[in-house]
């Protein structure tokens, strides 16, 4: 199975660049970024070549388990709820 090769990234700029943040401002989680990577898989071929790509959608099947544990983490969360 192929692992992720950083030789084949390939960058493609957004046409509508955000401003950029101040230094100072930077933050996790405080500023959003207009590029995210993005690395197809595959059972058969594995790691496909990543990519740098334009902020977008991102695709989950509506089985994805992170449904499942957002879930469980939200009831978890209430069951510890106090004054």
């Amino acid at each position: 199975m192929a692992d992720i090769d950083s030789g084949q990234l390939v960058v493609k700029p957004t046409p509508r660049p955000l401003p950029r943040c101040p230094d100072e401002e930077l933050g996790f989680g405080t500023v959003i970024t207009d590029h995210m990577l993005k690395v197809e898989w595959s059972v058969d071929g594995g790691w496909g070549a990543p990519a740098i790509v334009p902020s977008g959608p991102v695709g989950l099947h509506p089985f994805a388990h992170v449904f499942h544990y957002a879930v469980e983490c939200y009831e978890g969360m209430k069951a510890y709820v106090d004054s």
